[in-house]
């Protein structure tokens, strides 16, 4: 049984020199009553900081530390999975900021160090320049790679994240840092882990420098809880190394200002499950006591949020450590930026908003954060969208516009710079001083010209430069994810590894093409291929140059005799492809379709294959939506038959679909779902005569439906979202027993049974016969035709070969002898099904 161990954490935080005893960026969450089964067991430790010039107030930054905890805790999946989603919504949200404040010069980088623990299982993953120690008896470890740590969160849109995992034991210490001071080398951490919380606190602080953002975090043996630590307000840091030998027996005290040792405060969390009074989790943010215990009297000008006593008046917003620096959006006197003497048009902006970028809190709802067009807090979903601006303004936000301003404005002054010593120059050199005198349009060119080619070849460098660093992003972090795969215990996790490391290596060949990269695709793509039960076909056009531009295939038919018939969308007609030794062959004389005259019928919604036991070459029929219907035939000199069946009273809605049995007799079906009815045309009479199937039975709700298929003792109904419902009829007789949803049986590596097929959405089917009964439904966004057993037990499903088609799929259709046709635009493509 793995061992569960408490974990002690002492906030270090200093900040010109003096030791501070609260830090907002610091949360410890337990996960909530209503949250994701896999997070159920696991604790959270976020320690953020925003380097930059736009920094978040106390009260924005907790909530938002509020929020990212929530996302996790809700997030499915694994814990890597779970993190790489926190740090997403944090990276969105920061762009998203950092881009509106780009025209003022303002951004705000996140460094984030993300901590689970389960069990004495420990997950960090950091985002940025965040630095990480695993101290030990005896042994250091630096959890640090110059390399792989990326420029922060919150400057582009793929951020990186860095994942370490390992199983500590009691008397470990582990030590996050936004930045590492200089003075903190290998000696620092000797025996750190035998010293009291006042050695430890001393010998961290030495020579630390007038800013530190640390958090020291001890393993403990015990049973799952987490306690924070807050030293007093008024340490006063040694200004010698402490020796390591002069060490303080309890290491619950921390130093206070004359070096004495009182009692430390200390902020215990509730345990696991525990919900506190009001529904509220447990988020500790380090300035937040709980519990009974008793907090000693502080100076209320230095009091944190949380330990101001009732009745003391709060200082001003910037007195609290927030938005000190100006947010994006703030101005100079009188609402107007000043602008240097003799700067070029483009230069030239009007004076911003002053309300833009200013945070406001609800004090009411700690889970809400608005803005007055500025910063909103994000989301499980996601960042909210910038307020509506002026195109112009829109222009310079992007981050490239100040960047070729700055060149634009040093090659404008460059080109005036150049002419003018030239000019004066060559006015000395030569007779006449009037030859450099150039018309003003001439300057005006040069001065036009040249900053525009110097920003083209900049802005090509630029954008190679930045693509080739997304790139190798990209690649990073699909190697974890294949590694992660190669690690994984459980034939799902390995799966949802592999989908994901094929994503960024998907983004990385968008990118760039290598062969190292193309390699890497391919043998990934057939894994997860493999794994989804996926088989590739080679299909091949079945017309050089396609059926025209005027055709939009809707529906295909493929008779006993091989002959394919199209039904065009475009205009409800029927185009003929007779099969010959050669292939296809369009037959331009064959006419099926909308007639107007004494008998009318408009354009075709469906077609099927003519029963292949009549002797009168009838070879298709049609049906519009008003349920006229049409038999058309291979002999040209034979024309097409109008009829309708009148022997119903009932009033009918318009047709969906019509499909015939695969078995005998061949009755004709049409699906009617502003009726919820199905139609039953008898071949025996030769389809102008029929009942309705559900008869005197309610019929499943059918108003969404768009397909059906039926063997006569089988119906199947297909709905738009996806879904299937079966009716069952025991006798021809008998009443139909429908159950809907009918479930789908998934048994592929990471995937659940159900009413839907995970990333699937079915347009349209097709039930075949025996022999190899099976029902094919199409998804014709992927180009994928899955083949099902009656019962829907997923079997296999067939995808062209990566690259070979371009488009969605239309239609379908699976012969008896296992050869698919695919409708694809104005083409179709033929394949050889594999067993």
């Amino acid at each position: 049984m793995p061992q569960a161990i408490d974990l002690k954490i002492l906030p270090i935080v200093t900040r010109g020199g003096e030791l501070r005893a609260d830090h907002p960026g610091l949360q410890v969450a337990f996960p909530p009553r209503r949250s994701s089964r896999r997070r159920s067991q696991e604790r959270l430790i976020l320690h953020l900081e925003l380097e930059g010039n736009a920094p978040l107030n106390l009260k924005a930054k907790q909530q938002l530390l509020e929020k990212l905890a929530d996302v996790y805790f809700q997030a499915e999946g694994s814990t890597t999975s779970a993190l790489r989603n926190v740090g997403d919504v944090l990276n969105k949200f920061l762009l998203d900021r950092n881009l509106r404040g780009a025209s003022r010069g303002v951004r705000g980088v996140g460094v984030l160090t993300q901590i689970v623990v389960r069990d004495s299982r420990i997950v960090i993953a950091q985002s940025g320049s965040a630095h990480a120690y695993l101290v030990q008896p005896g042994q250091v470890e630096e959890l640090y790679d110059v390399e792989l740590s990326g420029p922060g969160l919150g400057v582009g849109r793929v951020p990186k994240i860095r994942y370490h995992q390992w199983d500590v034991e009691p008397g470990q210490l582990i030590l996050t840092a936004s930045t590492i001071p200089p003075s903190w080398k290998q000696t620092t951490f000797e025996n750190l882990t035998r010293m009291s919380a006042e050695g430890k606190l001393n010998r961290l602080l030495h020579r630390a420098g007038q800013d530190l953002d640390a958090v020291l975090i001890e393993v403990q043996e015990g049973s799952g809880k987490i306690k924070v630590l807050r030293p007093m307000l008024d340490v006063e840091v040694q200004d010698e190394a402490p020796d390591p030998s002069a060490e303080v027996d309890d290491p619950s005290r921390v130093p206070t200002q004359t070096g004495e040792v009182s009692g430390a405060e200390e902020l215990t969390a509730a345990e696991p499950g525990v919900q506190p009074e009001g529904g509220r989790r447990p988020n500790l943010p380090a300035d937040a006591p709980t519990g009974s215990e008793k907090i000693p009297p502080a100076d209320p000008a230095h009091a944190g949020p949380a330990e101001r006593r009732p009745g003391t008046e709060a200082p001003p917003e910037g007195e609290l450590g927030g938005d000190s620096s100006p947010l994006p959006g703030t101005q100079l006197d009188h609402g107007m930026e000043k602008q240097p003497s003799g700067v070029p048009p483009w230069e030239q902006e009007p004076a911003p908003d002053q309300t833009a970028g200013r945070m406001e809190i609800s004090e009411t709802d700690p889970d809400s954060v608005r803005e007055s067009q500025g910063d909103p807090a994000p989301d499980a979903k996601g960042p909210a969208l910038p307020p509506e601006s002026t195109f112009l303004e829109k222009v310079r936000e992007f981050p490239l516009w100040g960047i070729l301003r700055s060149l634009g404005t040093s090659l404008w002054n460059a080109v005036v710079e150049i002419w003018r010593n030239l000019a004066a120059l060559l006015g000395r050199m030569m007779p006449n001083e009037e030859v450099l005198n150039l018309p003003p349009w001439v300057l005006g060119l040069i001065a036009v010209m040249v900053p525009l080619v110097m920003v083209t070849f900049g802005s090509v460098f630029y954008i190679k430069r930045g693509r080739d660093r997304l790139y190798t992003d990209a690649y990073q972090q699909a190697q974890f994810y294949l590694q992660e795969a190669a690690m994984a215990a459980e034939d799902g996790e390995h799966y949802r590894s592999l989908s994901s490391a094929l994503e960024y290596i998907e983004l990385a060949r968008s990118y760039q093409s290598t062969e190292e990269i193309e390699e890497l695709y391919q043998a990934t793509r057939e894994e997860v291929d493999l794994l989804d039960r996926i088989t590739r076909l080679e299909y091949q056009p079945l017309f050089s140059r396609g059926l025209g531009s005027d055709v939009q295939i809707a529906e295909l038919v493929v008779t006993s005799w091989n002959d394919l018939y199209i039904l065009n969308e475009v205009d409800g007609t029927v185009l003929w492809a007779q099969s010959n030794a050669d292939g296809y062959q369009i037959k331009r004389n064959f006419t099926c379709g909308p007639i107007t005259g004494h008998k009318e019928i408009g354009p075709l919604v469906d077609i099927v294959a003519y029963a292949a036991n009549q002797n009168d070459q009838a070879a298709v029929l049609g049906i519009d939506r008003s349920h006229t219907m049409i038999i058309c035939y291979t002999d040209e000199d034979e024309p097409p038959v109008l009829f309708e069946d009148t022997s119903y009273s009932l009033g009918r809605g318009p047709v969906q679909a019509i499909t015939l049995s695969t078995n005998p007799p061949e009755n004709l079906y049409i699906l009617d779902p502003e009726k919820r009815a199905i139609w039953i045309e008898y071949q025996s009479e030769n389809y102008h005569e029929g009942s309705e199937y559900f008869g005197a039975v309610d019929s499943p709700p059918m108003a969404d439906a768009v397909d059906l298929a039926t063997n006569g003792s089988e119906m199947y109904l297909l709905h738009a979202d996806g879904y299937l419902t079966k009716c069952v009829k025991e006798t021809p007789t008998a009443n139909p027993q429908c159950q809907t949803p009918f479930e789908f049986s998934d048994q592929r590596a990471g995937r659940e049974s159900g009413p839907f097929v995970s990333g699937a959405n079915f347009d349209s089917m097709q039930l075949k016969s025996a022999p190899g009964m099976a029902l094919y439904l199409l998804d014709g966004d992927d180009l994928a035709v899955y083949r099902f057993s009656t019962q829907l037990e997923l079997q296999k499903q067939f995808r062209p070969a990566l690259g070979s088609i371009d488009g969605e799929a239309g239609a379908f259709a699976v012969t008896m002898s296992d050869r698919v046709f695919l409708g694809v635009k104005n083409q179709v493509y033929t394949a050889q099904l594999i067993p």
